[in-house]
């Protein structure tokens, strides 16, 4: 079964159980070239394409599966991304990597890898 996560890094000091309804994600991981490195490093079929969206640039990871999206405002560093089509063994790679936790949107839990 193909999944939507909502990746990104778990709150300085934060327990390792993390509730779902009180999590932001709004840690920075880095900048949109080392997101995506380390994205590609991972899943090297992934190729990157760039569209213009309302709320700004978004980058788009496809050639998995997994699939992902980034959406970029210049200066500012990524917080989260989504990844999609992805495996439960997929995702734990890309967290484990990435040093990073996922949001389950279809089961609202957290994901540590």
């Amino acid at each position: 079964m193909s999944y939507d996560y909502l990746v990104c890094r778990a709150p300085l000091g934060s327990s390792q159980e993390l509730a779902f309804e009180e999590f932001e994600p709004v840690e920075p991981i880095g900048d949109l070239e080392e997101v995506k490195s380390a994205i590609s490093r991972v899943f090297p079929s992934v190729r990157w394409s760039e569209h213009v969206t309302p709320l700004g640039i978004a980058w788009f990871g496809r050639g998995g599966p997994p699939e992902f999206q980034i959406t970029y405002q210049d200066g500012l560093p990524i917080t989260n991304f989504m990844m999609s089509h992805a495996s439960p063994e997929e995702v734990r790679l890309i967290l484990r990597a990435m040093g990073l936790v996922a949001m389950d949107l279809q089961q609202e839990v957290v994901v540590g890898g």
